[in-house]
């Protein structure tokens, strides 16, 4: 028969037994995770080591006993082979990134650093770090240049300055130390940078923090602020409230009242009326202002400026203007007010051009300071100067703007704090009263209650009037929504044209044709020949100049790139600027957003699209000749409701080119003429396309002419003139070699600069020191000559011996250090704690317990009756048997019986009835009374008669120990307490000890109790209050049919908590139930659930310690 052996067990995922579940030396399984737990305690401390055959899990626990010394072979280290690792005890390449928190040492004669660039975070590169006393060598930089001599950088000891060397020739280095005459140095940068540096914004110093205040102030009011930190982004939050109109928030307008109201520039109603029904009364043309005006009834005047055409007009007669002629495009295909400045700046006459000797005469009667051509220090100022923010002119003055339903804009003024008012944005009405009783007004409501359009139309018929440039139409627009469109584009009279003319003929013009006199430029043009040329460009002139320049030329340069140091102070001309970005919200009322991004440190523009919650009104158009509105309206002046009533309007409208005439007819049947055939001043904003000519000139046949001068032709240059144009392109690769710069020859100022970073290499000492857990270190030089290896190694913190366990012994005890490294290991033995299956198997228990073998084989059979003895009569000689018992009642004769009082007794008769029997007295002793027991008092003698009656009786006192004496030495039966030690080396039973009750000790108790059941709910099988003992072991059989399970359970009572563990477990065949142990309702139970339904006997012994 195989036997199981479970341990203590769960069966839930995650559970992970506590250190009061175990005993040290214990094993817990949790079934789910497939995990092994087992207690140890280290230093007092008891903690709880779990083992796993998840990867995972071994990992981590490898990883607390892996490194040096742990012979653990690892084919990848994080995924990488050890290939890809630097070795420290051969030659090695290492081809990743390394960085060095400490120093780096190198101990050999040579380093190679292969790569193209090398990054130092010290400003100072110290050669020939181990040089003491008084200094004997050169010092220096080499480049290598492959087939090319190399090139060296060094330091010059005996003559202390720096020299450069190349294929044989060495040169001295030209510092500030050399500056004066001759020294032939070509300015190209200032302090080592070129002029773009100082221009590139990132390299400025002290750059503001401006704070940016918006506040709206107005119909809307609100407030934000933020800080462009190093003039970064910000963002501004603002929460926006409408302020309210005048306007009497009710209902207007109706089917016989017209609405009057009065709208201001942001569309919202400030005042509201109603007014009658009452139309046309006559139409003009107003020349001076190219104005045509309808009047109605009530006064009411409707005016339309007819000004601008930008469809094309011709003129057959020619035009004849009293006045200028402003035209944005061309006349004859020329550009007449560019030609004209072009001749402005071209001197009759002009000739031919310099010699580079001339140019080098005028140029040197000019240079200098504040010439041109000056480099090293900018007006007596260095570079830092020049980054240095607050020196900076010409600061930027960003603008904030709010767009949408808001307006509003603030410019910060050189980056400085600044308050923003904000206003509702025009929506597109004119603040003004509309409506009356011979007009009704047409309005435009957005979502948001705001008026987007107001307009007025007679009652009589007119709704409004247009004029639309791009086809030459006027327009009139009625109320019941007919348009009414007229073209007018055939003139007998003066008009302006924005589309441009074409003109069959001359145009005489008196005044100025885009403000150039065209006559005049004419004959100044007259005098210049064609394909006359300019003087020469300024790439010229250097070209020039370059021949005649150099050593003891006298030039002496001003600029740095062509700039003075104003020029690098002017905040314009600098680069890389920083682009914060503004972020503006606006809530409440009003809300939008908007953002802006500063380029360049560059004005920026918020554009805010503001929105207006909405009213319930339905946003559209209402009102018109033929419907009048009906609106109410909030506190605001917005309209929250919106509706029409209808009226009447025109009939008709015509242009009668051939006296330039706009007639207007009505419904009720009247004429309305306007004649429009004069206008003001000619604003033309096309071109110009003449046949003829314009004030007596071809302007085409003279810009063909101009087109062949240069712009600018002037006379000779002089001597400024030249230099102007040379420091166009001088500076940075233009060869241009100046003799003197401020005066100071390349010499000086090399030699001052040499002098100045004599002492400048330093050699600075790197240290690898080891940390925690690590050995050895060591230093190094930046400088150093020889290379130099450092070893860093693992330290040994652990002298831990392996550890082998078989047969069953098991690891109990690991200690760590805090590294994770293992230092002490305890092992146990569990065959010598448990039974192992070997030994269970091999009878082990046979002697403790009757195998199933011997029961089988007849056991107990000479202790109880067997059913075969009962069977085969053994007890028919102690009892009648049913045979015995029928036939002895077979032989009964019936006859009168009488029973009699004998000796000893009185009374008796015959049997056909009751007979009373009674004992005779035949003695007359007294009692003995009580016995002094406690002195050994005792009968010593009775006197019995022939009956056995006492009939006498004497008294004595034994000489044995007394009960108080023998109490203090001996175990009295009825129950005792020793206060010695019992000692019972062999205990022998010759029979059965049967213990009914309780078995019950100083510090414990075994019981033994049983349970029957026949279902599969869950039952008690034993119970006691709650922390009556501190700890109990259970042993379990459970029976059913042939099948007999076993287990050992092991509880703790805490007295609000009773926990325990399953310890082993037997079974013949299948488990026959789960057991769990509980605390409720103030008791401590063991309970199972049985397996099946079948009939179970489950039987407890239970040893119980006591608390």
């Amino acid at each position: 028969m195989s036997t199981l052996i479970k341990l203590k067990r769960s069966a839930v995922a995650g559970r992970i037994p506590t250190t009061s579940n175990l005993e040290l030396g214990e094993l817990a399984i949790n079934t789910a995770d497939g995990k092994l737990y087992i207690k140890q305690e280290t230093g007092g401390v008891e903690s709880i080591v779990e083992f796993s055959a998840d990867a995972n899990d071994l990992l981590t626990l490898l990883k607390t006993v892996d490194g040096a010394g742990s012979g653990l072979d690892a084919d990848l280290l994080d995924g990488i082979s050890s290939a890809q690792f630097l070795r420290s005890d051969e030659d090695d390449t290492f081809n990743g990134n390394l960085v060095v928190s400490g120093n780096l040492t190198v101990s050999g004669n040579t380093t190679y650093v292969n790569t193209e660039t090398i990054q130092l975070s010290d400003n100072i590169i110290t050669l020939n770090a181990n040089e003491a006393g008084t200094p004997s060598q050169d010092a220096g930089l080499e480049v290598e240049r492959g087939t090319s001599s190399n090139v060296v950088l060094q330091w010059n000891e005996a003559n202390d300055y720096w020299e450069v060397a190349s294929g044989g020739t060495i040169g001295r280095i030209i510092t500030t130390g050399d500056e004066g005459a001759g020294n032939g140095f070509d300015a190209d940068q200032l302090d080592g940078q070129e002029g773009s540096y100082y221009l590139d914004f990132t390299n400025t110093t002290n750059k503001p923090d401006p704070q940016i205040d918006v506040n709206i102030t107005g119909k809307v009011t609100g407030s934000g602020t933020t800080t462009l930190t190093d003039l970064g982004n910000g963002t501004i939050s603002i929460t926006a409230e409408l302020a309210n109109t005048a306007v009497t928030a009710a209902s207007y307008g109706s089917a016989s009242l017209i609405p009057t109201f009065t709208v201001d520039e942001d569309g919202r109603i400030t005042a509201a009326a109603d007014v009658s029904v009452a139309g046309v009364d006559g139409v003009d043309w107003y020349t001076a202002n190219n104005t045509f005006e309808i009047s109605t009834v009530d006064g009411s005047l409707f005016q339309t400026n007819v000004s601008a055409f930008d469809a094309n007009v011709d003129f057959g007669a020619g035009i004849d203007v009293t006045g200028d002629i402003t035209v944005t495009g061309t006349v004859d295909g020329r550009d007449v007010n560019a030609d004209g400045t072009k001749l402005d700046g071209i001197e009759t006459g002009a000739t031919a051009d310099q010699t580079a000797s001339e140019i080098l005469t005028l140029l040197k009667t000019v240079d200098g300071e504040y010439s041109g051509l000056d480099a090293d220090l900018l007006d007596g100022a260095n570079s830092a100067y020049y980054t240095d923010f607050t020196n900076a002119t010409n600061k930027p003055d960003p603008t904030i703007t709010l767009a949408g339903d808001l307006s509003g804009a603030v410019t910060l003024t050189d980056l400085a704090s600044g308050t923003l008012t904000a206003d509702i944005t025009a929506s597109g009405v004119t603040a003004a009263s509309y409506g009356g009783a011979t007009s009704i007004p047409i309005i435009t409501v957005a979502a948001d209650g705001r008026l987007t359009s107001v307009t007025t139309a007679s009652v009589a018929g007119i709704g409004s009037t247009q004029w639309y440039n791009a086809n030459n139409t006027f327009q009139i627009n009625t109320g019941d929504g007919s348009s009414y469109n007229t073209i007018i584009s055939d003139f007998a009279a003066n008009v302006d044209f924005g589309a441009g003319i074409d003109v069959t003929g001359d145009i005489t013009v008196t005044g100025t044709v885009d403000g150039r006199d065209v006559a005049a430029d004419g004959t100044k043009l007259d005098g210049i020949e064609a394909g006359s040329t300019g003087d020469q460009t300024a790439a010229e002139i250097l070209t020039a100049i370059k021949t005649v320049d150099g050593t003891t030329s006298g030039l002496d340069a001003d600029l740095l790139d062509g700039q003075e140091g104003t020029y690098y102070l002017d905040f314009t001309n600098a680069t890389n600027l920083p682009d914060p970005q503004i972020d503006v919200a606006i809530t409440g009322k009003v809300t939008g957003t908007g953002t802006t991004t500063l380029t360049d440190l560059g004005n920026g523009t918020i554009s805010i699209t503001a929105e207006l919650a909405n009213t319930a009104v339905t946003a559209g158009q209402y009102g018109g000749s033929s419907a009048i509105p009906v609106i109410t309206i909030d506190e605001d002046g917005r309209i929250t409701l919106a509706s029409t009533a209808a009226v009447l309007g025109v009939s008709d409208l015509d242009w009668h080119s051939a006296n330039t005439t706009l007639q207007l007819t009505t419904n009720d049947g009247s004429v309305f003429n306007a004649d429009i055939h004069q206008f003001g001043e000619l604003d033309i904003n096309g071109n110009i396309t003449i046949s003829g000519t314009v004030d007596g000139r071809d302007v085409s046949t003279d810009g063909a002419k101009l087109d062949l001068i240069e712009a600018s032709a002037t006379a000779d240059q002089t001597a400024a003139e030249i230099l102007a144009a040379l420091i166009t392109v001088d500076g940075t690769g233009t060869n241009l070699d100046a003799d003197l710069l401020d005066g100071q020859h390349a010499s000086d100022i090399i030699a001052a600069a040499t002098a100045a970073a004599a002492g400048g290499i330093n050699d600075a000492t790197i240290t690898v020191t080891a940390g925690n857990a690590i050995d050895g270190g060591g230093t190094f030089t930046v400088n150093q000559a020889a290379n130099s290896s450092i070893t860093i190694n693992h330290a040994d913190t652990s002298t831990q011996a392996s550890v082998l366990g078989s047969g069953g012994q098991v690891i109990q005890d690991v200690v760590l250090d805090t590294y994770g490294h293992v230092t002490g290991l305890d092992q146990v033995d569990f065959d010598d704690r448990y039974y192992t299956e070997t030994e269970l198997d091999a009878g082990q228990l046979d002697n403790r317990y009757y195998t199933e073998t011997e029961l089988n084989a007849g056991q107990l059979d000479n202790q109880y009756y067997t059913e075969t003895e009962l069977d085969a009569g053994q007890l028919d000689n102690r009892y009648f048997t049913e045979t015995e018992v029928t036939t002895a009642l077979g032989l009964k004769v019936d006859k009168t019986q009488s029973v009699l009082g004998g000796t000893g007794l009185a009374g008796g008769g015959a049997l056909s009835g009751d007979v009373t029997l009674t004992h005779g007295d035949t003695s007359s002793v007294a009692n003995t009374g009580v016995l002094d027991l406690p002195n050994a008092e005792v009968i010593e003698s009775m006197d019995f008669d022939e009956f056995g009656h006492v009939v006498g009786f004497t008294k004595g006192n034994l000489a044995v120990l007394t009960i108080a004496i023998a109490d203090a030495r001996y175990v009295n039966v009825t129950g005792d307490t020793m206060t010695g030690n019992l000692t019972v080396p062999n205990l022998t039973a010759t029979n059965n000890v049967s213990l009914d009750g309780n078995l019950n000790f100083e510090h414990g108790r075994i019981t033994t109790k049983e349970t029957i059941t026949t279902a599969t709910t869950q039952v008690s099988i034993d119970q006691y209050a709650s922390g009556q003992f501190k700890s109990v072991e259970y042993m379990v059989t459970a029976k059913s049919g042939s099948d007999i399970d076993v287990t050992k359970i092991l509880a703790i009572d805490t007295g609000s908590d009773f926990l325990g563990t399953e310890f082993g477990r037997i079974t013949s065949g299948s488990e026959l139930a789960t057991y769990e142990i509980d605390n409720a309702s103030g008791l401590s139970r063991l309970r199972c659930t049985p397996a099946s339904a079948t009939s179970t006997t489950f039987t407890v012994f239970a040893t119980y310690t006591e608390s």
